[in-house]
C-alpha cells in the first residue's frame, strides 16, 4: 500500500527515456509558453523553470548525480546565482557553462524589463503633463 501511494507521489524515473526525448519535451513546452505567455517577465519565469527541470533531469540521466532532488538543487542554485555544481565529470562542467551564461542573460534581461517599464512610465507622465 505505502509502495502505491509513494509510486503515485514520486513517479520512479524511466531509464528507456533518453535525452532526446528530454530535450524535445523541453522544447515544447517552453515552445506552448511562448505562445501563451506574451509578458516577457512570465515568458522568462516559465524558460527558467523549464530550464532547471530538463537540466535536472539530463543530469540524472547522464548519472552525474544519483537523485534527482539533489540535483534539481544544485541546477537551480546554478540557473539563478552562477553557484558551480557539485558534480565533477565533463558533461556537468559544461552544463554548469551553459547555465552561468544563462544567468547572465536572465539578469540582463530582468534589468532591461525593468528599466524599459520605468522609462514607459517617464514618458508617460511628460506627455500627459504636457
Amino acid at each position: 500500500m505505502l509502495e502505491v501511494v509513494l509510486g503515485r507521489l514520486w513517479p520512479t524515473v524511466d531509464r528507456q527515456v533518453g535525452i532526446p526525448d528530454v530535450i524535445t519535451a523541453a522544447v515544447r513546452g517552453s515552445r506552448s509558453a511562448g505562445r501563451l505567455l506574451t509578458d516577457r517577465l512570465a515568458w522568462l519565469a516559465i524558460i527558467t523553470t523549464t530550464i532547471i527541470l530538463s537540466v535536472g533531469q539530463l543530469l540524472v540521466f547522464t548519472n552525474s548525480y544519483r537523485s534527482y532532488g539533489q540535483a534539481l538543487h544544485d541546477v537551480a542554485l546554478t540557473t539563478i546565482t552562477g553557484e558551480p555544481l557539485d558534480a565533477s565529470d565533463p558533461f556537468a562542467q559544461v552544463i554548469e557553462l551553459v547555465l552561468a551564461v544563462y544567468s547572465v542573460v536572465v539578469f540582463g534581461t530582468l534589468a532591461g524589463a525593468l528599466g524599459a517599464f520605468f522609462l514607459s512610465a517617464e514618458r508617460a507622465r511628460k506627455e500627459a503633463a504636457s
